[in-house]
């Protein structure tokens, strides 16, 4: 009996430490994403989605469908340039596992531009493993 107990322990505790991994992995990943933003790298910042038609975004102005669209609507509100960017910054809320390939993340945005009232809004994005690197698959900000 106390062999299983024991099992049972250490089994459980291996996949706490496996969930732990690929929350820590995609929090680096969102860190990441924003330290692109901030090196006004728009291109890099888009990295971290689903280059897919099948990546849908959801904002003020309704549903968009596609790593193209939701780039260049990127560009329509902060410029093609690039260089009203501003800084940006994450606070995570939550991250919780929703299977083994998919998690939900929650959390709050800011954009903070010189001269300007700050942007700042609560985002949720779902993050899937894909071929072996994790991609935002669905993200609402508001």
């Amino acid at each position: 009996m106390n062999i299983l107990f024991s099992m049972i322990v250490f089994l459980s505790s291996f996949a706490v430490f496996a969930q732990d991994k690929n929350e820590k992995e995609i929090l680096k990943l969102i860190s990441e994403q924003a330290q692109m933003w901030n090196k006004r790298d728009l291109s890099g910042f888009m990295s971290y989605y689903q280059q897919s038609d099948q990546l849908i975004f959801v904002g003020k102005s309704g549903v968009t469908y596609g790593w193209e669209t939701v780039k260049s609507n990127y560009e329509k509100s902060y410029g093609k340039d690039q260089q009203d960017l501003g800084q940006l910054f994450f606070e995570i809320v939550e991250t919780r596992k929703l299977d083994k390939k998919n998690y939900l993340m929650v959390g709050k945005w800011l954009v903070k531009k010189e001269g300007k009232d700050d942007l700042k809004g609560f985002f949720s994005l779902i993050w899937q493993k894909i071929a072996g690197k994790w991609f935002i698959i669905a993200d609402h900000s508001s």
